[in-house]
């Protein structure tokens, strides 16, 4: 996901696409694509800032690529968790 306009929800490990009306147009939990469903169930009825202490907006094509290395930080961490479960 290299496109400007990235949100990271720090607290979920989510990279966030919003539309003009800062709703979710689309997210990955990692390098997974989330379903509507998931996105609906996580993000119905929350208000995302583009700057908060559990989002961050990633709006510069220097900051895009945090988003790739951010992706498989939380793909990483995730995998450790279930190899330790």
């Amino acid at each position: 996901m290299t496109v400007r306009g990235i949100v990271i929800d720090t607290l979920r490990g989510n990279l966030i696409k919003l539309d003009y009306e800062h709703k979710v147009e689309s997210a990955f939990h990692g390098t997974r694509a989330l379903s509507q469903h998931e996105i609906q169930q996580t993000y119905e009825g929350v208000d995302i800032p583009w700057k908060d202490r559990d989002f961050s907006a990633l709006m510069t094509y220097f900051e895009v690529t945090l988003s790739s290395t951010f992706a498989y930080i939380v793909d990483f961490v995730d995998s450790s968790i279930s190899e330790s479960s």
